[in-house]
């Protein structure tokens, strides 16, 4: 018998809530692992971007794709965080959702 396999991918940048940063902190992310893992999921994908993709969205509305704040908001590096996420999670499967060589030489 199959059985489907769930996975979830899990944003490691900050963002804008109602016009305002909204700082990412390691310990949210490592809460919804867990959460994750003790609901049954089999899996937990991270994006591998160095750069925040997240800017304020009206400046995205507005067609304005030269604004800076894309690079001010909080990102973490995809490797160090699932290496920090094997030594706290047990049976959840952690990979990358996407892997860009060009970050690294």
């Amino acid at each position: 018998m199959k059985y489907l396999s769930l996975g979830a991918m899990l944003p490691i940048y900050g963002d804008y809530h109602d016009g305002r940063q909204v700082k990412l902190e390691f310990k949210s992310i490592v809460g919804i692992a867990k959460l994750l893992e003790k609901k049954g999921f089999d899996s937990l994908w991270i994006p591998d971007h160095l750069v925040n993709p997240g800017a304020p969205p009206s400046r995205f509305l507005k067609g304005d794709f030269t604004s800076q704040d894309i690079f001010k908001l909080d990102s973490f590096e995809a490797w160090t965080t699932l290496s920090a996420l094997s030594t706290i999670t047990r049976e959840i499967k952690l990979s990358n959702l996407v892997i860009c060589n060009l970050f690294r030489h």
